[in-house]
């Protein structure tokens, strides 16, 4: 099953500028519960939502992004690479993060140990 890539802006309360991202890749509904990081403990809550738009690459040009781009000051922009999976986070015409830069992502399926016997 494919596993859903959720992504979401927000801008810097003080001066509205963008450069606050969540990427969150999860099960629909996982067969065992994971853990979660509450909001208010480490990930602060209430930000507010940006506005993005999306510009998806000409289906001739295989290798090319997925740009996810805010539309607040700060030109911040989000860089989906689809295989080998990499997310790229610029803003201000810089490079702050790459996502599985490495390629070291892998993805495992469960299996019960009744299973594997």
């Amino acid at each position: 099953r494919p596993l859903p890539l959720r992504v979401a802006f927000y801008r810097e309360q003080v001066s509205g500028h963008c450069g606050i991202v969540r990427v969150t890749i999860d099960e629909e509904s996982p067969e065992l519960p994971r853990f979660r990081l509450r909001e208010g403990d480490v990930i602060v809550k209430d930000l507010d939502p940006d506005e993005v738009t999306l510009l998806s690459p000409a289906a001739d040009t295989p290798g090319q992004p997925t740009v996810i781009q805010s539309t607040s000051p700060g030109n911040c922009s989000l860089h989906l690479y689809r295989s080998p999976f990499e997310a790229w986070l610029w803003a201000g015409g810089r490079l702050l993060q790459r996502l599985n830069a490495r390629h070291l992502l892998n993805f495992e399926q469960h299996r019960s140990k009744e299973a594997h016997a």
